[in-house]
């Protein structure tokens, strides 16, 4: 299949990153010629491994770089192989310009006296081809695809400009599905590093810097939860392509929190680190069988004190749970954060739904419910 993947349809590399998925190294008549050069640097080899003659060593030094440089993708297979076969690249443009030569050379010589010139204008009709279906593969095809653009997270960098054009460089709330430091993040900070942001995933969690009013800017894919539709206020929606994984995103004003939730002493006091300010069922009451939600309201006090830091990140990866206990056994449990601990500063407030699924089995009445946190990594 490594092989394969630089001639078949359907064996090139999968990984849309990188590839058209399937989609061969080579377009079909490149691939003709790839072939033959190669057969040729193999037949060389076969023929006089240990020649010394001047028109073998060349081939067999290619053939040998060609396959120690497709070794891991040999290994692997083709997944992944644009950059695992990186070796080997410049041989594997090599090998179709032998094979074109020696397929010119056999065809002069037995059919027609080709002349240079034909063969300079058969060498520019090749690459023109080649060319003309690389730029439409690569630059229409596989550029353009939607899926693409989501892999590159082009409504996100869209978001990042939109947020850098704002007159204030107030800190902003931005939403996505993976908050976590290794993920989007990453982006912001390599891209956008002036702006002043703070994650979270909007359909469970959001962040109020400093415990004020703020902005967020929420895309499509994470559609705020409507609990929290009282605090947000919608200034701009912007468009993207139709087709795109995210075909908008949306900026808001994000309303201070109750101050009857904020002035009061906190429910809870965790370490010094976290203060539980408020939590309440956002309905009375649920059947057997759906869904019970808790919001928590927590004020981050000392974001050092969260747990120990993650020596790759040197960031804090706090969880959060919550319990419905039955007479001290769990009934339902949710374990989860969607405004990651790595990105809070003192003062911060979260706000974290805590979706709980309760069992078909449940039996009517009041249950005891539990809210803590822990690490991820020792638990």
């Amino acid at each position: 299949e490594a092989l394969l993947a630089f001639v078949w349809p359907g064996f090139g590399d999968q990984f849309l990153a990188y590839n058209i998925p399937g989609r061969p190294v080579f377009d079909v008549l490149t691939a003709v010629f790839f072939t033959i050069g190669l057969f040729v640097v193999v037949l060389a080899f076969l023929r006089r491994p240990m020649s010394r003659r001047q028109w073998s060593l060349p081939y067999t030094f290619l053939l040998f770089w060609f396959l120690a440089g497709i070794l891991p993708s040999l290994i692997t297979g083709p997944t992944a192989n644009t950059t695992r076969n990186l070796a080997a690249l410049p041989v594997v443009h090599i090998l179709p310009a032998v094979g074109f030569v020696v397929l010119i050379d056999w065809v002069s010589t037995r059919w027609l006296r080709a002349e240079v010139l034909i063969i300079r204008v058969m060498g520019v009709i090749w690459l023109l081809f080649a060319g003309s279906v690389a730029v439409h593969d690569y630059f229409v095809r596989w550029g353009e695809a939607p899926d693409v653009r989501g892999a590159y997270q082009v409504t996100q960098l869209a978001m990042f400009d939109y947020l850098s054009q704002q007159e204030e460089n107030a800190p902003a709330v931005i939403s996505t599905v993976y908050p976590g430091p290794a993920h989007d993040p990453s982006i912001a900070l390599v891209t956008y590093p002036q702006l002043n942001l703070r994650w979270a995933d909007a359909r469970y969690a959001l962040v109020w810097p400093h415990g004020q009013a703020a902005h967020a800017i929420i895309p499509a894919s994470t559609p705020p939860h409507a609990a929290f539709a009282e605090w947000l206020h919608p200034v701009e929606t912007v468009a993207m392509r139709t087709t795109d994984l995210d075909p908008t995103f949306t900026y808001y004003e994000l309303e201070a929190l109750p101050a009857a939730w904020m002035d009061t002493p906190p429910l809870a006091n965790f370490d010094e680190a976290l203060l539980l300010q408020h939590a309440h069922w956002l309905a009375d009451g649920v059947r057997a069988g759906e869904t019970a939600v808790l919001l928590t309201v927590w004020r981050v006090a000392d974001p050092t004190r969260v747990g120990p830091l993650r020596p790759e990140t040197e960031t804090t990866d706090a969880v959060m749970f919550t319990q419905v206990l039955d007479g001290g056994n769990v009934l339902a449990q949710r374990d989860a954060l969607d405004a990651p601990s790595w990105d809070w500063q003192s003062g911060d407030v979260i706000v974290q739904l805590h979706p709980v699924s309760v069992p078909v089995t449940a039996v009517p009445g009041e249950y005891q419910t539990i809210v803590g946190l822990y690490d991820r990594s020792s638990g």
